[in-house]
């Protein structure tokens, strides 16, 4: 995408043709790249949340990874979508996935290759056996100053085949299918 706040050809703000339709095609491929299907060019507009809808997948499926198994300590992390992915890590950085293995002490994960990096528990600590549990879905944060990532406390979530019900006092959790975060 082309930086147009930073201009030297004397239009002032306004943007000539080619760098609307420039800027226009790439929204319009946020939208194609999630799925959606454009509405013909004379017709009504039949959604009108469709950039919304793809930039918010986009940020779900590109925080989303699959663990290849490699070992109980190691999780080799890749993305599950064919969105743009991350080419590096940076401050925040939020990833989840689903150990293929419940770990046995001290673990690191490698992100989409970009090198391997230690899990931490919240204060800091290496993680206890059992911090990552088969099948259960985690979350990661990467702390850059520290260059580890933190445990988001997985308790906070449900797996991705589970949903969240019922009120503060009775809660539970059953299969359906789709992820959803807990309160």
């Amino acid at each position: 995408m082309r930086n147009v706040n930073q201009r030297n050809d004397g239009v002032g703000d306004k943007l000539t043709p080619g760098v609307f339709n420039s800027f226009y095609r790439e929204l319009e491929n946020v939208a194609l790249l999630a799925g959606y299907t454009l509405d013909e060019e004379s017709g009504t507009d039949t959604n009108l949340n469709m950039l919304a809808g793809s930039v918010a997948g986009n940020i779900v499926a590109n925080s989303t990874y699959n663990d290849a198994g490699t070992s109980a300590n190691t999780y080799i992390l890749s993305p599950l979508n064919n969105f743009a992915n991350v080419t590096n890590y940076f401050d925040g950085l939020v990833v989840f996935f689903k150990p293929s293995n419940t770990n046995t002490g001290s673990s690191v994960v490698n992100v989409n290759s970009l090198g391997i990096k230690s899990i931490r528990n919240p204060d800091n600590t290496e993680l206890s056996p059992g911090a990552l549990v088969t099948n259960r879905r985690v979350g990661l944060t990467f702390d850059f100053t520290n260059d580890f990532f933190v445990i988001i406390e997985n308790s906070q979530f449900s797996d991705v085949n589970e949903t969240v019900a019922g009120d503060d006092e009775n809660r539970f959790v059953k299969p359906n299918g789709f992820g959803t975060m807990a309160n």
